[in-house]
């Protein structure tokens, strides 16, 4: 299990360029594969990997080429039938030189070409090459499990597993496409081939694109088509065949050389992988997540109990969730309104202790028919387009996505697949075709990918087996859901006395994590969040007055659909904080990082780079305090300032050194730079700088003045400190302000900056001269805007006033004194 990423420049370019672009896809893609980077270079392209190494650990990095070395693969998945290809290779002589699936599709490639992508029987995104890499092809397999985007302009073609990779990249076009977000307020993701993006799309699943250096072009190579057999067989046979593939599918998706776990929820389809696991005597730790207020542990636990399983429960406070909430959406890379997935995400970060992949029972209900509202084809009153209607609205989809657009006219593009339904033989095949083609990959494959990985674990899910699906895709209708009303009929009747009859006999409830968990305390910050957007490009395609109409009228207690409500917050929520953060990556890398690198290899006799001077938090001196200093607020607040300064020592060795709020000066005894310059606003603190420290430290420079009109040159400072600030300056003024630090810093230039955020109306001592103590998020998002590259971010409170990087609990800042947030930006290069 890997994440893939590349780019082919359609013109020359500098060699030193690929290598920073290949850094860059080293450390933007390195959660999915921790254990190895490799990467094919030519003379205008990048082709990727970063491993998660499963299978042949020890041999099997990536690239692999073929033996004449023109052909070659980076690969993120597992493909189960790799052995059986292999086989085959062997006895026509190609030399294998590993063990691993990823060689075995390369050899089978290269031998039968493209039609070897529809026999390949597990989950995959792929390039592959030939001719030294000039041209390639890009193939995601037939569910949809893994995912692959790619963009393309007049400059280059890339493509990668993640959309944050191709969004952090330099010079591209990032228009929005106004269908994705018909699509997302009608699902709640986007349908392939959109994104948000014009000039990105997602690969469909089952599809292949071919690249020949200039032209791009797409075929489907399999389709998930279901029809009721012609000749019916009797139920015996069908349990029989079921209950072979279905060991099968278990067996095969053990492959590997790391641990593996299993996540239990005590349903129908993750208790029949018990059963199977257990058939074939393998003892996995399994694991289940609930809230106290909903959870399935009862079930889980006597699933984990009949199997003898070594079984772990979380349990899950609505705080803690809520908590994660922002560093959860990063991780799902773009808009998917689910909040199970924040769930899931909490349990991974257990899971990952002890295992490397887990089992999964996506994919049940899809291939035998368990959603509720399939039962709609029940209904004999029903003609076949109200079928369908009531159908798609049970599925928690909305059919007013107009009403938050500016273009309320824009062509219906969302029910693109409603052909899937049409076309099937039976409304039934036709409801699961349509979920096979959109809630499937995109939804439920998509934030399984995008959670899962963040973690740096692998899932594998048995239903989603070829072999078994193709079974599936057979089965008549009173297999599925006779008119009995017993939704994966076939299913309950296997397992009816493999499995605890508790578990059998209940009714589906599957994991929700209901989105008023999140709702009751984002108020204040949806409409914070719909002003930030009210300048940018997004704000040209969302009605934001709608929208906030819409919000306003929920808590004001009127009768709204709290997952429409939060469908919409998480898609604001990524415009105004995720996507700034994911465009500002390769500037980041390119700039500070490339120019430390470039430092530490040419360091000359023996000196320190800026990279090693990094903060102890374990050595602040706190004598450097009770140097002399006029009274006031340095004098009685006086350790949190040292240790905002300790820790600016990291950014100020060997620097031209701006302190835009000095005080007294006394930090130019204590920063290590080359020149510190301090300015202040009061005569009087300058005048003590220049009669108290002038004479101990003769490189400083101390001014009296505004910050809003800086008497410096351009480019003419390193670092520039404004440590208690930014929270003074009144938000008329922030522009002006953050004009002159871009003005007077040098490119890659950091920016180092200090202010209080809310901690709840009892503590808001300060807010009275602090109008950015209650909008933390809204201050981070102006700098952004005005150019500035977000970092790092670090956190200081009391008692002792350490500054850390981990966000603290809520009830941790509570104290008399505020809670600060120190952010470091950079000017771009």
């Amino acid at each position: 299990m890997c994440g893939i990423a590349g780019i082919y420049f359609k013109q020359d370019v500098p060699a030193d360029t690929l290598e920073k672009i290949s850094d860059f896809f080293s450390t933007s893609l390195r959660h999915r594969g921790p254990d190895h980077y490799g990467c094919h270079i030519g003379e205008r392209f990048v082709f990727a990997n970063l491993r998660l190494a499963i299978v042949d650990r020890a041999g099997g990095n990536q690239p692999i080429y073929s033996p004449d070395g023109q052909s070659g693969i980076a690969y993120n998945g597992e493909v189960y039938n790799w052995e059986t290809l292999r086989t085959t290779l062997e006895t026509q002589g190609y030399p294998f030189k590993t063990h691993t699936d990823t060689e075995s599709i390369l050899a089978a490639y290269l031998s039968d070409g493209d039609t070897v992508f529809e026999r390949l029987n597990g989950m995959f995104a792929a390039c592959l090459w030939r001719n030294g890499g000039n041209d390639f092809v890009l193939v995601r397999d037939r569910f949809g499990s893994k995912p692959l985007y790619f963009y393309d302009d007049d400059n280059f073609f890339a493509y990668a597993s993640e959309i944050k990779t191709l969004l952090g990249l330099p010079n591209i076009d990032t228009t929005l496409n106004p269908f994705a977000f018909q699509d997302y307020l009608t699902y709640r993701y986007t349908l392939a081939p959109h994104t948000f993006f014009q000039r990105i799309e997602k690969l469909p699943a089952g599809h292949m694109l071919s690249f020949d250096g200039k032209q791009i072009q797409k075929r489907a190579y399999a389709k998930l088509k279901l029809e009721e057999p012609v000749s019916p067989r009797s139920a015996e046979s069908y349990l029989e065949e079921l209950d072979s593939r279905l060991n099968h599918a278990v067996q095969s998706q053990l492959m590997g050389e790391a641990p593996i776990g299993l996540l239990l929820s005590g349903g129908l389809d993750s208790s029949t992988i018990a059963y199977y696991l257990n058939r074939n005597n393998v003892k996995l730790k399994a694991y289940s997540i609930g809230f106290p207020e909903i959870n399935e542990f009862s079930f889980s636990r006597e699933v984990a109990q009949h199997f003898d399983l070594d079984y772990q429960e979380v349990c899950l406070s609505q705080h803690e969730l809520f908590n994660q909430m922002d560093d959860n959406i990063l991780r799902l890379d773009e808009p998917i309104a689910d909040p199970a997935c924040f769930a899931l995400s909490r349990l991974c970060a257990d899971i990952r202790k002890d295992v490397t992949v887990v089992l999964s029972g996506e994919g049940g209900d899809e291939l035998f028919a368990g959603y509720n509202q399939y039962l709609n084809v029940l209904n004999p009153e029903y003609d076949s387009n109200t079928c369908f209607a009531y159908y798609f609205y049970q599925s928690s989809n909305y059919d007013d996505a107009s009403a938050y657009l500016k273009n309320k006219a824009l062509p219906a593009q969302h029910l693109r697949y409603r052909e899937c339904y049409d076309s099937a033989d039976t409304r039934l095949n036709g409801m699961q075709s349509f979920d096979l083609h959109t809630w499937l990959p995109e939804n439920l494959m998509m934030k399984a990918d995008k959670i899962l990985m963040s973690h740096s674990l692998e899932g594998r899910y048995p239903f989603l087996d070829l072999d078994l699906f193709n079974f599936a895709a057979q089965l008549p209708q009173a297999m599925k859901l006779p008119a009995t009303d017993s939704r994966k009929y076939i299913l309950n009747e296997l397992m009816r006395t493999k499995l605890p009859n508790s578990v059998v006999t209940r009714q589906k409830m599957g994991f929700a994590v209901p989105p008023v968990f999140f709702l009751r305390s984002l108020q204040s910050r949806f409409l914070e969040t719909l002003d930030i957007l009210r300048d940018q490009p997004v704000a040209d395609i969302l009605d934001l007055e709608a929208i906030k109409a819409l919000v306003n009228d929920y808590y004001n207690g009127k009768p709204i659909q709290p997952f429409k409500v939060w469908n919409i917050y998480v898609l604001i929520d990524w415009f105004a904080r995720a996507y700034p953060q994911f465009k500002q990556q390769f500037s980041n890398l390119s700039g500070e990082d490339m120019q430390e690198l470039n430092t530490n290899t040419n360091n000359e006799a023996g000196e320190k780079s800026t990279s090693e001077q990094t903060f102890n938090f374990n050595e602040v001196d706190e004598n450097e305090h009770l140097v002399p200093r006029p009274f006031g607020t340095l004098q009685t607040l006086n350790i949190d300032h040292l240790h905002r300064y300790a820790f600016a020592k990291s950014f100020c060795h060997n620097a031209l050194v701006l302190d835009a709020a000095m005080g007294c000066g006394y930090a130019s005894l204590i920063l290590n730079c080359k020149h510190y310059t301090g300015i202040d606003i009061d005569p009087n603190m300058v005048a003590f700088a220049k009669q108290h420290y002038r004479p101990l430290i003769p490189n400083a420079t101390y001014l009296q003045g505004s910050v809003l009109s800086l008497p410096l040159e351009n480019s003419s400072v390193d670092t520039f400190i404004s440590f208690e600030t930014i929270e003074h300056i009144k938000p008329t003024e922030l522009g002006d302000y953050l004009a002159e630090a871009k003005r007077v810093l040098k490119p890659g230039g950091t920016f180092l900056c200090s202010t209080p955020i809310y901690r709840g109306d009892s503590y808001g001592l300060l807010a009275k001269y602090h109008p950015y103590e209650f909008q933390y998020n809204h201050f981070l998002t102006v700098m952004i805007n005005n150019g500035f590259l977000l970092y790092e971010t670090w956190y200081q409170w009391p008692p002792y006033y350490t500054i850390q990087s981990i966000v603290p609990r809520f009830e941790q800042t509570q104290q008399l004194a505020p809670f600060i947030v120190v952010g470091v930006f950079k000017r771009p290069e």
